[in-house]
């Protein structure tokens, strides 16, 4: 006799929808993925999509905004910083290096989430897309500021860059490893270098 299948609960189902869509749109893109490929990946009817999201933009936009958050959640500075980082400049450079070589270094593990979020970009005319990546790149840019706001307070930085400015140049340097990895052009050492110079710039 065979064994009945157990049915999933509405928020496990989702989930399955979600990491098959992850699938689907790493393999090809946001336009040409189909709602009935990612179904058949998730072993689940076109119609039980639906039920979740209303189109396949929506089903992209919650893709794009679940990388966000776990990439804020998973590597955000909050996750390294000590009551020792800011007593002086060394324990800072220290935990600032460690948070974006960490980032670095999970490029390989998550790169179909970061290849979705490249795609989007070439969809930034739609205001939904380019909400979640604008979003994305405020929120990495505010958790960045107030901790270098503390360490020009504390005097450990002079204050002769903006935190604010540095804030978006880290996005920047970012955005440029991430673009280098995706094209098969990263090195490990190149940016290693590279944040290193950046860095004494932002520490002089």
């Amino acid at each position: 006799m065979m064994l009945k299948q157990r049915r999933l609960p509405a928020e496990e189902r989702k989930i399955v929808i979600v990491r098959a869509a992850i699938d689907v749109f790493s393999e090809s893109n946001y336009r040409v993925a189909k709602i009935s490929d990612i179904a058949a990946r998730a072993g689940v009817t076109d119609p039980m999509i639906y039920k979740f999201f209303d189109s396949k933009k929506a089903l992209f936009v919650e893709v794009l905004t679940l990388t966000s958050r776990k990439t804020i959640e998973k590597f955000g500075i909050q996750n390294f910083i000590t009551e020792d980082s800011l007593t002086n400049i060394e324990n800072f450079r220290r935990v600032l290096k460690k948070m974006l070589l960490t980032y670095l270094s999970s490029m390989r593990k998550y790169r179909r989430e970061l290849k979705i979020f490249y795609q989007a970009i070439s969809e930034i005319d739609d205001p939904d897309i380019q909400q979640v990546i604008r979003g994305h790149y405020n929120n990495f840019a505010s958790m960045i500021k107030p901790v270098f706001q503390q360490a020009v307070d504390k005097r450990i930085l002079s204050g002769r860059l903006e935190p604010e400015m540095i804030a978006w140049d880290i996005n920047g340097f970012m955005i440029q490893q991430n673009a280098l990895f995706l094209a098969d052009l990263y090195s490990e050492r190149n940016a290693d270098v590279l944040l290193t110079e950046r860095m004494n710039s932002w520490f002089s």
